[in-house]
């Protein structure tokens, strides 16, 4: 963002990155943002295996990523932190993917990932719409922890079939 013609920019972001390599290594890179909308490139010896942007919610606002699936699938299972992982569950959310649904379906099953990340995983699986997660919101009913069932019921509402009816109750 530029406040006019004659001055530089109105900020300047330090920008945290983890950026997760494929033997499994995870680096804490930072990027100067000093525009709106910006580019970057970061140099790596190969592909990541995943990248989680403002890992510590240090910016306020919403982060819009365009990320490949399976960065997303490996973020989900591998960032370091919980909001990493949630993030990955949210951008989950608009993909129409079986791997994506499966990959959700295995973190809203484990009871030892954070409740959090879990209800997301929910979430997603309830926008994506398709019967591999109808079932496997409906597997996961009973999960133990109140939040997590309730965001599988919440996410249940969003199929508009007879079973998804019964199934909430």
């Amino acid at each position: 963002d530029v406040c006019s013609s004659d001055l530089p920019a109105c900020f300047a972001l330090d920008l945290s990155l983890d950026v997760g390599d494929p033997a499994g290594h995870v680096h804490r890179r930072h990027v100067l943002v000093t525009e709106k909308q910006q580019t970057f490139a970061l140099a790596a010896p190969a592909r990541p295996a995943f990248v989680v942007v403002d890992p510590d919610a240090h910016i306020l606002g919403e982060l819009r990523l365009k990320v490949p699936a399976d960065m997303l699938r490996e973020q989900l299972v591998r960032a370091p932190t919980a909001r990493g992982r949630w993030l990955a569950a949210q951008a989950m959310s608009r993909l129409d993917d079986p791997q994506a649904v499966a990959a959700l379906a295995r973190v809203l099953g484990d009871t030892r990932e954070f409740w959090g990340v879990r209800a997301e995983c929910a979430s997603a699986l309830g926008k994506i719409r398709v019967r591999e997660s109808f079932e496997a919101l409906r597997g996961a009913r009973s999960a133990a922890h109140p939040k997590v069932r309730r965001a599988v019921i919440d996410a249940l509402g969003n199929f508009r079939a007879r079973a998804a009816s019964a199934s909430t109750r």
